[in-house]
């Protein structure tokens, strides 16, 4: 709101002067005001305007010419053209930002259905039916032979299922309840096949800390056994290597033999295990990204079950996933068979 007090400069009967005015680029006509020396105007909007005023004597001759002066509005900051693109730069980062999010929830919803299928597979894995089978056949030849070791064979089958059972639903478990369930499932191997097996680790001891997927280490231990025993001369020799090095973490489990280009016709038919491999790599798909690891590789007579991941030590203690940086060859996934 402003105003405008103006004059007329006739002072011989000053009271009847007469006052006409107009706002141009707002006013249509001239306001006659008569005596009345004030304009008075509200709510312009921005831009630029011309006010003008005209007088007239006591004699009526009115003074065309008059006087003028340029008056600006300027805009309110919400008017201005900068706040306008910002504004629609934050409207898009909103919209961008929504999107993300249902995007995000989206994905988090899928990978948690898939981490679930994956889960419920590897039970299916776990629960090898030939495993059970010839773990049975065992107990039940041994009963008569060594009432002893047969005990002791239930024990361990017990206890290995039972972290099976407990762990199922989980992602991922330390590198030493890996281990754990891993020596229960060779006490149950060795009693099986005697002294045709021998089975060696080395195991650094701060790499058991990792947190790994769940049931990794298990399969490649068995996928070692069995399809050794195809190829490899007696006895079979399995060995487990694990080490933590500069946040890297290795696991490999070799054996010695042959890696088998086609799998025979008993093991067609048996998908579970063959599959376990697949299952592994989704899981750690999962839970590490593009930051691991895997390779199945024949070298100098023995077959090579390698995983990496990258760890990186973080102030809480606790370690934190970084991109591993490995040579080509050392990143390469072989491609899956069933006699892998």
């Amino acid at each position: 709101m402003f105003s405008f007090e103006f004059a007329a400069l006739n002072y011989a009967a000053s009271a009847q002067n007469q006052y006409a005015y107009k706002m141009e680029g707002f006013d249509q006509d001239w306001n006659r005001v008569g005596h009345r020396r004030l304009a008075t105007y509200t709510n312009l909007n921005p831009g630029t305007y011309t006010f003008r005023v005209k007088a007239a004597n006591n004699d009526g001759v009115w003074n065309e010419q008059g006087a003028a002066i340029k008056v600006t509005i300027t805009p309110p900051f919400w008017q201005s053209w900068w706040f306008k693109i910002l504004g629609l730069v934050v409207f898009m980062l909103i919209i961008k930002h929504l999107y993300d999010y249902q995007a995000q929830k989206r994905n988090v919803l899928e990978a948690k259905s898939l981490a679930n299928l994956s889960q419920l597979k590897l039970l299916r894995y776990q629960m090898n039916p030939h495993f059970l089978f010839n773990a049975h056949n065992s107990i039940r030849s041994m009963i008569m032979i060594d009432k002893e070791r047969a005990w002791q064979m239930i024990t361990e089958l017990s206890e290995f299922f039972r972290y099976t059972l407990l762990n199922f639903n989980k992602v991922e478990a330390s590198l030493e309840e890996e281990i754990k369930a891993v020596n229960n499932y060779l006490h149950i191997e060795r009693i099986r096949y005697r002294d045709s097996l021998e089975v060696s680790f080395q195991i650094d001891e701060a790499a058991k800390k990792c947190a790994v997927p769940a049931f990794i280490f298990q399969p490649l231990v068995e996928n070692a056994i069995k399809y050794g025993m195809y190829t490899s001369p007696t006895p079979l020799k399995v060995a487990v290597f694990i080490m933590l090095n500069d946040g890297v973490l290795s696991i490999d489990v070799s054996n010695t033999g042959e890696l088998l280009k086609h799998a025979t016709e008993g093991e067609k038919k048996d998908e579970a295990h063959g599959a376990s491999l697949e299952n592994l790599k989704q899981r750690l798909e999962l839970m590490f990204k593009e930051q691991y690891g895997f390779q199945v590789y024949q070298e100098n007579g023995w077959v090579h079950a390698k995983i990496r991941i990258h760890y990186e030590p973080a102030k809480s203690g606790r370690k934190v996933l970084q991109r591993l940086f490995m040579k080509p060859k050392e990143l390469s996934i072989l491609p899956h068979t069933a006699d892998s």
